[in-house]
């Protein structure tokens, strides 16, 4: 195995690629995929962040040889506190458990119970779409996944400017949490910490 750093993007002093990688994320990232190759080399909230494309790469990373791969700290310290100890935030351990857990749910048979509403929720998704429109895939999937994730919960009662506000509420929590660190002094942060003493 080789130690030697992949290519990536030059970044800024201090906050190395953070500001593209999460205000363009899509389009950053797709952009260091075809500059760089398969694995990209970027720091991201001063820590060394690898992108993973090549789909045989994504599987050892997550699946063969997850052992040795592990979540940057800043993903741990920023998204916990929005999204609690979910599967994107936790322990190697605590991941085993709740995969676990919700593992039924996730079993092919289950997930095609849920085959019509999926379709029928992407189809309505991009009928209004015409050839030629610009559409912002990240945010386009974004609130499709939202849309099938509340209907799938919550049934069809949900009008869709509710599912909107929702995905926008979502997107800004993401944002802040990430964005800006914990340790500086903004008036969120600020709040947060003295709710916590």
């Amino acid at each position: 195995m080789s130690t030697e750093r992949p290519p990536g993007p030059d970044g800024l002093p201090l906050i190395g690629n953070t500001l593209d990688y999460f205000r363009r994320t899509y389009d950053y990232r797709t952009e260091c995929a075809r500059e760089y190759g398969d694995v990209v080399y970027m720091e991201v909230m001063r820590t060394p962040t690898y992108l993973v494309v090549h789909p045989e790469d994504v599987e050892r990373v997550l699946r063969t040889d997850s052992e040795v791969f592990k979540n940057p700290e800043f993903l741990e310290k920023q998204l916990k506190p929005v999204m609690g100890d979910g599967l994107s935030t936790t322990t190697k351990e605590s991941w085993r458990w709740q995969r676990r857990l919700i593992q039924p749910a996730l079993h092919r048979n289950r997930v095609l119970e849920y085959e019509d509403l999926m379709a029928d929720t992407v189809r309505s998704f991009v009928e209004d779409w015409s050839a030629g429109d610009v559409v912002e895939i990240d945010r386009a999937i974004e609130r499709l996944t939202m849309r099938i994730l509340i209907l799938s919960l919550f049934g069809a009662g949900i009008s869709e400017r509710k599912i909107d506000e929702v995905a926008d509420a979502m997107r800004g929590l993401y944002e802040r949490s990430v964005i800006v660190p914990s340790w500086v002094p903004t008036p969120s942060n600020r709040r947060r910490t003295s709710s916590r003493t």
